[in-house]
Formats: structure tokens, C-alpha cells, sequence
């Protein structure tokens, strides 16, 4: 069996005419019908799409594609605007939206509130602005992953037959599912569908956060490291052990104040002595999905002043504050930030950290990179 993660990925309708009008033009259907189509098309070899996804996502991780049962409110409302604002539009812009609105309609009667496509995620997620759209899209995340292994129900679920154990997220298009809460969703979902092998082998990875050591944190942590979903998981689970092992001392230090140029104070998730030099380190889930990951560094790169602890007011030595450079961790790998060159280097794959002796080579290549 194949330990992994699950979302329901909740796809809303555009929220106005305009949008609703530009997606038609340019785009010509909905993401609904998208999922459909290449549901069909998906015995094409190497065929994927690309959709919207938290970041701490991974390959292999199943994706529950579902129609927003809300969605039809939208259509409602944008039905009433067009009756009552008819002049604005051309005889043919129209026509469109008319089409589109009954069309939306009819899809929300089959699909929506319903989980109706599964899909597996097949590469790591990445960021995109959304600069190469040719419509404003409605969603507001720009973090997507590649999707393969579409498969279209041919019984969808409906939200009211796993409402009881399953929130839909309000805020959010993206609900996770974990746990009991997965077991039970797939067994709905293969007691009405034939289903992939990729869903039927598979089983929600447990994270046992409540045996994780600091005597065993490599051999626990490392393999459920793709696991953590929150950045807080993810420092103290993991990101604390290591910085422990790499430093001068065991100890270190959190959410530091850097502060340069008399600009407002940006603060760095840790500093840790190594080389008898203070080095900012920076913990992500995913550097590639972040939109300006040189940006930030800059703030914590030649600075005036370095606060190791703010309530005690404790500061480190200017001359002993390494400014040069910063280290950078995420789910995957270690990585340098040469302020000179205002760039990102890989160090280390962590899947290659299963050692302390790995851990010292580790801290000898960053000791290389600060020399």
C-alpha cells in the first residue's frame, strides 16, 4: 500500500459578468468541464493538467475534485445582473453569457456539491503568478501542481454523504483529509466506483509526531518529512533537530529581528551558532512556491543590527553576525543564499540525510560556503 496524503479541491464559478464573459472568450468552457475532458483524454501517454494546490503537497498525493455546492448561488445571482443590466452588452457578448450561465447551470445540477473526479499529483508543486492567463482568474492561490490519472465517477459523491465527518473548508478551495477521515471518504467512493490503483492501494500517511526524539528524529521525521502541511510542523518536528545537530551548541535562536538600512525590523525563523558565527536560517515548505524568495533573504543579509532575543533585548556582535549568505531548509533540501550573487544554490537533497554522519558532512559544506 501507498502511504499518502488527500485533498478535496473545491472549484467555485467566475464571481461576475465580466470575468464570467472573459473566461468564455477566452477559454471558451469552465474548469468543471476541463477536468471532464481530460478525464476522457487521460489514456494519453504523459497527458497532465496543472491545478491549484496547498504547497506542502507531493507526488503521489490524491486529489478529490469537487463542484462548490455554494457555486450555484453565483450562477443565481449573475443571472439576475444580466436580466437587469441587458443594455450594456452587445447582441453577441449576450448571447455568451446566456449560454454560459445555462451551461453553468446544467453542470452545477449533475456536479455540484459532488466529489465527481479523482486525480494524482505527479511532480513537486511551484509557484505561478498567473502572468502567461490570458482571463483574471477567480481562484486567489498561485500555487499549482501537476495532476495525472484523472478518473470522472460514474457516481459522484455528494457532500451530504460525508458531511458527517468531513468539513469543507469556507475560506479555502483546498480541504484536507487525513487519517480516518481519508479511509472513510475512499471507501464511499469505491462502494459506487470502479477506481485507479493509485486510490485502492492506498493509505493516509500517519505523521507520529508523539515518538519523534531527539534520539530517533532522523529516522522518524526524515521519513514522514513530506508529510508536515503547516511550516510549525515542520521547524519543530524536524528543522530544530537538525539545527541542533549542525551548530557549535545544541542551542538556537527563533524568530530573530533583522534589521538594516532603518527600515522596519524583518524577522528571520532562526539563527544558529556555527563557525563561531551567528547564521540566519530560513525554514519553508517548499521554496518554489514562493513568489519573491530572494527578496526575503535580502532583509536577513548584511545587516545593522541583529536581535537574538527580543524580549531580553539580547543582541549578537556586529562582527560576529555572518552577512554574507544564509542557510535555507524546506521539505526537500538545504540550500545557500549568496547575498553577493543574490541567488539560491542547492546544498543537499535530505533524502540523503539519514546519518549524523551526513549531518556532519552537512555542516562542513556550509562551513565551506561561509569560508
Amino acid at each position: 500500500m501507498q502511504e499518502v496524503q488527500a485533498v478535496i479541491n473545491n472549484i467555485s464559478f467566475p464571481k461576475s459578468l465580466e470575468e464570467l464573459l472573459q473566461v468564455q472568450k477566452v477559454h471558451g468552457h469552465f474548469n468543471v468541464e476541463d477536468l471532464l475532458d481530460d478525464s476522457e483524454d487521460n489514456d494519453v501517454a504523459n497527458d497532465y493538467t496543472e491545478w491549484t494546490m496547498p504547497k506542502w503537497c507531493k507526488s503521489g498525493d490524491i486529489v478529490f475534485f469537487m463542484h462548490a455546492k455554494t457555486a450555484n448561488a453565483t450562477i443565481s445571482r449573475l443571472k439576475r445582473e444580466l436580466r437587469e443590466s441587458k443594455d450594456k452588452y452587445s447582441e453577441s457578448d449576450y448571447e455568451i453569457l446566456s449560454s454560459a450561465l445555462q451551461r453553468g447551470t446544467e453542470l452545477h445540477q449533475q456536479y455540484g456539491g459532488k466529489i465527481f473526479t479523482i486525480g494524482k499529483v505527479c511532480g513537486n508543486a511551484f509557484c505561478d503568478n498567473g502572468d502567461d492567463f490570458d482571463f483574471e482568474p477567480h481562484w486567489k492561490s498561485s500555487v499549482y501542481a501537476p495532476i495525472d490519472g484523472l478518473c470522472c465517477l460514474q457516481q459522484p459523491v455528494d457532500i451530504s454523504e460525508f458531511s458527517s465527518f468531513i468539513q469543507i473548508a469556507r475560506q479555502s478551495a483546498i480541504t484536507p483529509v487525513f487519517g480516518k477521515e481519508f479511509e472513510a471518504l475512499k471507501a464511499l467512493i469505491m462502494s459506487k466506483n470502479a477506481v485507479p490503483p493509485y486510490l485502492e492501494e492506498s493509505v493516509s500517511m500517519p505523521i507520529p509526531l508523539s515518538k519523534i526524539t531527539g534520539d530517533n528524529w532522523i529516522q522518524v521525521a526524515s521519513q514522514y518529512r513530506h508529510a508536515f502541511f503547516l511550516e510549525i510542523q515542520f521547524r519543530s518536528y524536524y528543522v530544530d533537530y537538525l539545527l541542533e545537530s549542525l551548530g557549535d551548541r545544541k542551542g538556537f535562536f527563533k524568530e530573530c529581528a533583522c534589521i538594516k538600512g532603518g527600515q522596519k525590523a524583518s524577522f528571520v525563523d532562526n539563527v544558529m551558532v556555527i563557525g563561531g558565527k551567528y547564521l540566519p536560517v530560513e525554514v519553508k515548505l517548499n521554496i518554489d512556491t514562493e513568489k519573491d524568495l530572494v527578496g526575503q533573504l535580502r532583509k536577513y543579509c548584511a545587516l545593522d543590527k541583529l536581535t537574538l532575543d527580543t524580549k531580553k533585548q539580547r543582541f549578537a556582535a556586529p562582527e560576529k553576525v555572518y552577512g554574507d549568505g544564509l542557510l535555507v531548509i524546506d521539505t526537500n533540501g538545504a540550500y545557500w543564499y549568496d547575498h553577493s550573487e543574490q541567488s539560491v544554490s542547492p546544498i543537499c537533497n535530505l533524502d540523503d540525510v539519514s546519518t549524523q554522519q551526513d549531518i556532519l558532512n552537512l555542516r562542513e559544506e556550509i562551513l565551506t560556503l561561509m569560508a
